[in-house]
């Protein structure tokens, strides 16, 4: 049983040689940290790595922020006593009465790979911590924060957000950041999924979220401008879920057919998906969905599946 127990605590021991301690030392020195805790990891099968979990002093600019990042990972890769096969920080912290988190990032010791330190990662770096502390500012509940993506949670909204990240402008060093925006409007979820570069219209949320939502069902909206299929061509999506079920294991014809109405019409996207809930017909575990093509705003009839059922909620949304 000891040498078991030994076997166990070995990794874990062995990190405090391997760079534990000054990393937990040095993040308690900056004013901008209120709590560190810095542990270690199994890596592979022999190696250990250090993960840093930081709280920062509440309303702790972007700068400031960047730079307890910035610093801990020079630190890391710098200081020879630093030898664990990775270190990764991820920081928390509240600004006004939201929450921001910035999830790992790592770097190897052991290496030369200074990528999480260049200059143009460095400033995205600042750019993404300010845009989420000026979505804190605007009322956001949460957002989080990664080296290439911004995903925000806003809550109960009473309109479309007039600060939604698919509509912000970002620097070119921030181009191809994942943006992903979350809210309920009118008992409706929307999630918007968007980058710099593709920004779909989102004349839709309107349209779909002024449908009142069937009674006991939590509908979700999503438009992702970002949707690719194989070859890497991209096809901006519509997707609808949480309809009641149909007769015919599909959404509900009297609750699909004003939704597609609603969406037809819309320009900038290439395909819509209505589906049921989530387990909704019986002995499905997933969605039971229709599926159509758009082309210039428009649904096509002739593209949907399944067919038949899906030609049912065509006809009947074009007669409202």
């Amino acid at each position: 049983m000891f040498a078991l127990a030994l076997m166990i605590l070995v990794p874990f021991v062995s990190c405090v040689d391997q760079g534990q301690i000054p990393m937990s030392r040095w993040l308690k020195q900056q004013d901008a940290v209120a709590r560190a805790r810095v542990y270690c990891r199994p890596y592979m099968e022999t190696g250990c790595g250090l993960e840093a979990e930081v709280t920062l002093v509440p309303d702790t600019n972007a700068t400031d922020a960047a730079a307890v990042i910035d610093g801990a990972l020079e630190k890391a890769m710098e200081d020879r006593h630093v030898t664990a096969d990775y270190f990764s920080i991820e920081l928390e912290w509240q600004y006004r009465s939201a929450s921001l988190n910035h999830y790992g990032v790592s770097v190897y010791p052991r290496t030369t790979s200074d990528d999480k330190l260049t200059e143009p990662v460095r400033a995205r770096r600042v750019e993404l911590i300010g845009t989420a502390i000026g979505l804190a500012e605007g009322g956001a509940e949460s957002v989080t924060i990664g080296s290439n993506s911004l995903d925000v949670k806003r809550g109960e909204v009473d309109a479309v957000p007039t600060d939604l990240l698919a509509t912000t402008s970002f620097s070119d060093n921030a181009a191809t950041v994942g943006l992903k925006d979350r809210f309920t409007l009118d008992g409706w979820e929307v999630q918007i999924e968007s980058t710099a570069d593709n920004q779909p219209l989102l004349d839709a949320i309107d349209r779909v979220t002024a449908i009142p939502p069937a009674s006991g069902t939590e509908p979700r909206l999503t438009l992702d401008a970002t949707n690719t299929y194989p070859g890497n061509e991209l096809q901006p999506t519509i997707d609808v879920r949480g309809l009641p079920l149909g007769d015919e294991d599909t959404p509900a014809l009297d609750h699909a057919a004003p939704i597609l109405a609603a969406i037809d019409g819309t320009q900038g996207f290439t395909d819509v998906t209505l589906c049921t809930a989530a387990g909704a017909a019986n002995g499905v575990s997933g969605y039971s969905c229709v599926f159509y093509d758009m082309h210039d705003g428009k649904v096509g009839r002739d593209s949907g599946y399944p067919r038949e059922q899906a030609r049912e909620i065509y006809d009947a949304a074009q007669q409202l």
